[in-house]
């Protein structure tokens, strides 16, 4: 498995109450995106929100990169960084920026 489209295919069941968002997968989900692999357990859920009038996924829970071992992400928000957007990643192991574009 290679694609984005591949993955969202695996992905039995989706359910949203108020901003939260539920994935229901059969089973754990692994594959690599840009080499990096990851995983969604066989429940995902998260907050879809608002943060300074730019979208953010928090209180993500299921959801995991490898890097040596498995790292959870906990929350992603798009930022404004002087002229340009970033993508803010909070995991079990700390933040990064990642510049969009």
């Amino acid at each position: 498995m290679g694609s984005l489209s591949d993955v969202v295919s695996r992905i039995g069941e989706v359910a949203k109450l108020g901003n939260r968002v539920t994935l229901t997968n059969v089973q754990e989900i692994q594959s690599v995106l840009n080499g990096k692999h990851f995983r969604l357990k066989a429940e995902v859920t998260f907050n879809v929100v608002d943060e300074d009038s730019l979208p953010a996924l928090t209180n993500i829970s299921g959801v995991s990169v490898h890097e040596l071992v498995w790292i959870d992400i906990r929350s992603m928000q798009v930022k404004q960084n002087g002229g340009s957007k970033i993508v803010r990643v909070v995991t079990s192991e700390g933040t990064k920026d990642v510049a969009l574009g």
